[in-house]
């Protein structure tokens, strides 16, 4: 499952992901949480990356 809130400083994205967490059991990662997914910024953002496409990949099989 794969939820993203984008928006403004302080418009209650944080919030938002935690409520929709506690309901669906999803993980969550919020600012820059992918940074501590590896030792080196290049290689914590690939590893995102690839987090988020298996993500939306669940989705579309769900469809």
């Amino acid at each position: 499952m794969l939820f993203m809130f984008m928006g403004p400083s302080c418009s209650g994205k944080s919030t938002a992901g935690e409520i929709a967490g506690k309901r669906t059991g999803a993980k969550i990662y919020s600012g820059k949480d992918y940074l501590r997914l590896a030792k080196a910024e290049g290689e914590a953002w690939r590893v995102f990356q690839e987090r988020m496409v298996e993500a939306a990949g669940m989705v579309r099989k769900n469809l």
